[in-house]
């Protein structure tokens, strides 16, 4: 009633009053029990890469050898991304006026077959392309990256490859500046902008030795280099090895596999024991003494052992190995497989578990980390047939084809090896019925299965033919056709 009596405020103008909560994110802290004994990276990636890349290659050749794992993914990898024939060359070659050279993509084609298959592109003629390409996968994968040096003018063809071991390249060999301004990090000499210009190689023999306290580099331009790896960050210089992530897990199961083995074998050829209640002072001995004075037990199958006096035997059974070991070692090794991009059925054969949904999806995502390989590798040859043609060419080994004209017959493809469908006769419907509806070409259906088009059709018009003599044999036109 005495509201006359209270303060007018003034109404405000188109003012609203806004409340914010502030949004509050609870990182983890770097010093939690979760991440505390995780090692952070105070330097560049490269840095830490040369610091532990020889250890790193050191141990991933020792589980090579040890492995069986590792074994199986080296050798589905070389399976998988080259294949028993390699990659197959499609020569592209035109004329100066556009259209298709046939006589030269089949003078190269054949020149580049006899230059793999015949062991010509291997400087001690030992290897066939083919298995340079095995080695170039195993390389990559144990060592982190595959070396070649390319060697000219010798040969049938001027031009071979000469394989190298990656400790080649001394990781310890940096230079900050050189005279010319380049700078060289880990044997690699690059420019203040990063380009590699040259590399320098240890001896065959200094590789090997490094008890010497002075090696001696020979150095080569980077042309005369192949030095190739899947690069895991920006501005790395070395490869890493494919296997880093998988060294602990790979360690870890031999270790486990041996404890079980010992265990098992333990447990089966131990009997029992024999109890010495007789007083007296022999002391018990066992079967040998270790330099520490340890007494060691040796057994063997359907062996009773007598203990000595004073001595009482307290069985020790972990009942190992158990029945969840092979749950452990599924789930390890699924690890494995994961980090490789290859299925778990591929790493183990273990195919209890697999239907054909299942198996069709880890098997397609697996090809796909396998086609990433492939375009690597065919990367590689595709350099070392740019190099071989034109040395081929001026050499004179492959008639009739000018120099001048290098450019125009160094077109081409690689088709990498192909893997069988996975159900084969719901895949060729569905590219049957990709090609009728005008989807894709036959051409493409063809590139897809990595085979060259124009050989196909080369093919089916050569057999059209030949059945067309046929028919012309049986209707009684067989004087026409020997004529003709």
């Amino acid at each position: 009633m005495f509201s006359f009596f209270k303060k007018k405020t003034k109404p405000s103008q188109n003012k609203t009053l806004l409340r914010t909560r502030t949004l509050s994110i609870a990182l983890p802290s770097t010093s939690s029990k979760l991440v505390g004994d995780l090692t952070g990276i105070s330097i560049s990636n490269n840095a830490q890469l040369l610091a532990t890349l020889p250890d790193l290659i050191g141990k991933s050749r020792s589980l090579q050898v040890t492995s069986a794992y590792l074994q199986k993914y080296i050798l589905s990898a070389q399976r998988n991304i080259v294949g028993s024939k390699g990659a197959s060359l499609q020569s592209l070659a035109l004329k100066s006026d556009g259209s298709v050279d046939n006589k030269a993509r089949k003078k190269i084609e054949k020149h580049w077959s006899d230059f793999c298959k015949g062991k010509h592109c291997d400087l001690n003629k030992k290897l066939t392309m083919t298995k340079i390409l095995h080695l170039l996968v195993q390389s990559s994968i144990v060592d982190g990256a595959f070396l070649a040096l390319k060697v000219y003018g010798v040969g049938e063809y001027g031009y071979s490859l000469q394989l190298l071991p990656v400790t080649s390249l001394d990781t310890g060999y940096n230079v900050s500046k050189l005279d010319n301004g380049n700078k060289i990090i880990g044997a690699i000499e690059i420019t203040p902008v990063g380009t590699v210009v040259a590399y320098h190689l240890l001896s065959n023999d200094e590789v090997y030795d490094y008890s010497t306290s002075s090696r001696k580099y020979t150095r080569y331009l980077a042309d005369r280099i192949i030095y190739t790896f899947l690069p895991k960050f920006i501005g790395q210089t070395h490869g890493l090895v494919e296997t880093v992530s998988a060294i602990p897990t790979l360690h870890a199961i031999e270790k486990i596999e041996e404890a079980a083995l010992v265990a098992a074998r333990y447990g089966a050829e131990s009997m029992g024991f024999i109890l010495n209640k007789h007083q007296g002072e022999q002391q018990y001995l066992g079967d040998r003494e270790e330099e520490d004075g340890t007494q060691v037990l040796e057994t063997e199958a359907g062996t009773i052992r007598e203990l000595g006096f004073g001595k009482e035997y307290v069985a020790h059974d972990p009942k190992y190995p158990h029945e969840q070991l092979s749950v452990l070692m599924a789930q390890q090794l699924r690890k494995l497989a994961t980090g490789w991009g290859m299925s778990y059925a591929d790493l183990t054969d273990d195919l209890k578990s697999v239907n054909l949904s299942s198996f069709r999806g880890s098997t397609q995502e697996a090809r796909e980390t396998w086609k990433n390989w492939q375009e690597h590798v065919n990367e590689v040859l595709s350099e070392v047939f740019s190099d071989w043609l034109e040395h081929s060419i001026l050499s004179g080994k492959i008639e009739k084809l000018s120099p001048l004209s290098l450019k125009r017959y160094n077109k081409h493809n690689f088709h990498a090896r192909t893997w069988y469908k996975v159900d084969p006769v719901k895949d060729e419907k569905a590219i049957g019925s990709q090609i009728e509806n005008k989807r894709i070409s036959v051409k493409e259906s063809i590139l897809k299965d990595g085979r060259d088009p124009d050989k196909i059709f080369e093919e089916l018009e050569q057999e059209a033919e030949l059945f067309a003599r046929i028919d012309k044999i049986r209707n009684g036109d067989e004087k026409d056709v020997k004529e003709k």
